[in-house]
């Protein structure tokens, strides 16, 4: 996956455009201001989450990606997102 930096390459944004179903890893890149996950990377975290499983549950049966938010929340928590002693939305 390849990114793309707008605004005159140095100092633009990181912007990866939409392609397949892979709109969640592009929000992660894109939020992480780089090419940091792949489908490989995402695909593993699938299996972390259902090990085991004979299909392929959190992603498309079709292998396009459509990976759900439990992806997103593992790989952001791989990170160490949230920070910890962060606050919540609740009181």
């Amino acid at each position: 996956m390849m990114g793309r930096r707008s605004w005159g390459e140095e100092g633009g944004p990181y912007h990866e455009r939409q392609r397949l179903e892979l709109c969640a890893l592009h929000a992660l890149n894109n939020l992480l201001q780089r090419p940091l996950f792949t489908r490989r990377h995402a695909d593993d975290i699938c299996k972390r989450l259902s090990p085991g499983s004979r299909f392929p549950h959190h992603r498309s049966l079709l292998g396009t990606g459509n990976y759900d938010i439990n992806v997103l929340m593992a790989a952001l928590q791989g990170l160490g997102w949230p920070p910890s002693g962060g606050t919540s939305g609740g009181n």
